[in-house]
């Protein structure tokens, strides 16, 4: 199984790539820093740390074809997979839509269409391909080609999405899709069959996307506390988590919790999370039971991927890294 770290970039960049160092030292497999409006930018962060780091996989979480024209990111992740020594993944989706309109004035149209044609872009440019380019979005003539020869002609490339549609986006276009949110083994059956089809559709191998589970994460020496924290955490991020949310949690409710949090009433919305709704989003616990939770979610989801996503509060993650590891990764790594 491999395993991730996802961070977001808003602490000072020294300790970033602190965090990095440990990451690389301890043997996690990857590192994403998330790129998000107003928060600083994945991809400058990521390259400081390709050269702290020796064999960690690092991209970002991610970037999106609305905000960056897909010859920049195509660009950023070629640069990273130089300074990188070909250690680089290239991490885009469809964005906050309502927070790009909220924020920016942004009213980002056939977002789905637009992922897909980013990523036929960058591979275009990554292998110099002098073929125009004619999406129903972007275009690109024989002139728009990369000045210099990217280190590797393929990256890998991991979709961000957690609906239906994006499934099958990622099953034709991409390596990975990581869902955030997701740790309810029925819906990540559902999401592997929407892989499926989009990987037919191309006639692609069904299993030529992975999917990559990205739980809200919580974990201390505090069992309770742990649990307290993955339900906070939780009630702050529901009204996100659509259409996920939907097949797991009765419709009725889950308006009740949305109510709420678009009040801003968060601990009244988290009076309404069951355990049963918790622990389809959320793996918390002590590092023993973190450990008990990832074994029983691979053999009844077939987890071959998993990210943990870092806490909202930053001073936390130094505690989060050391616990996942010291306590939890050693035990995965032996299984290898």
């Amino acid at each position: 199984m491999k395993m991730g770290l996802a961070i977001i970039p808003q602490a000072p960049v020294e300790q970033c790539l602190e965090w990095a160092r440990k990451a690389d030292t301890y043997g996690f497999d990857s590192l994403a820093y998330t790129d998000d409006m107003m928060f600083k930018p994945g991809y400058p962060v990521a390259m400081l740390a390709a050269k702290e780091t020796t064999r960690i996989e690092l991209g970002i979480t991610l970037s999106n074809p609305h905000t960056s024209h897909p010859a920049i990111l195509a660009s950023n992740a070629a640069v990273l997979d130089e300074v990188s020594g070909g250690r680089a993944f290239f991490g885009i989706g469809r964005g906050h839509i309502q927070e790009f309109k909220r924020m920016l004035g942004l009213d980002p149209k056939r977002s789905l269409q637009a992922v897909a044609e980013s990523i036929q872009f960058a591979k275009r440019l990554w292998r110099n391909d002098e073929t125009p380019f004619n999406g129903e979005i972007f275009t690109g003539t024989e002139a728009a080609m990369l000045a210099w020869t990217p280190v590797r002609p393929e990256i890998p490339v991991l979709i961000g999405g957690w609906g239906p549609a994006m499934a099958r986006v990622a099953g034709a276009h991409a390596d990975r899709l990581l869902s955030w949110g997701l740790w309810h083994s029925g819906y990540a059956t559902e999401l592997r069959r929407q892989i499926s089809s989009g990987a037919e559709s191309v006639d692609r191998k069904t299993e030529a996307a992975q999917l990559e589970m990205e739980p809200i994460f919580a974990i201390s020496e505090d069992a309770d506390e742990a649990k307290a924290t993955a339900r906070a955490m939780l009630a702050v991020s529901m009204k996100l988590l659509s259409p996920m949310s939907d097949f797991v949690v009765e419709v009725d409710l889950l308006n009740r919790i949305n109510a709420h949090i678009a009040l801003g009433e968060f601990e009244s919305a988290g009076e309404l999370i069951s355990d049963d709704i918790l622990n389809s989003f959320t793996l918390y616990g002590t590092p023993h039971q973190v450990i008990e939770k990832i074994e029983a979610m691979a053999d009844e989801a077939n987890l071959t991927h998993l990210s943990f996503g870092m806490p909202f509060h930053q001073a936390e993650i130094d505690s989060y890294i050391n616990l996942l590891g010291e306590k939890v990764l050693p035990h995965f790594l032996a299984m290898r």
